[in-house]
C-alpha cells in the first residue's frame, strides 16, 4: 500500500521515525508525522481500525504512539 505522502511524491519518514496515531471522524485513523520538515505531514489515513494502522506502521518500520 502506498502512503498519502508518496501519492504527492514525497519521501516517506525514515525507520524509526516516532508517528502518532489519530482518529478523525470521517478519515477514520491516519498517522501523523509531527516533526515533518515539509508540513505535509499526514503519512497514511483511512484506517478502518487501530489495529490496521499499526500494523502497517510496523511494516514500514515505524513507532507509533
Amino acid at each position: 500500500m502506498k502512503t498519502y505522502r508518496s501519492k504527492f511524491g514525497l519521501p516517506d519518514p525514515p525507520e524509526g521515525t516516532f508517528l502518532k496515531l489519530k482518529f478523525m471522524e470521517g478519515i477514520k485513523y491516519y498517522l501523523l508525522w509531527e516533526d515533518c520538515p515539509d508540513n505535509e505531514n499526514i503519512v497514511a489515513g483511512w484506517f478502518t481500525s487501530k489495529a490496521k494502522a499499526l500494523e502497517f506502521s510496523r511494516e514500514k518500520g515505524w513507532k507509533t504512539y
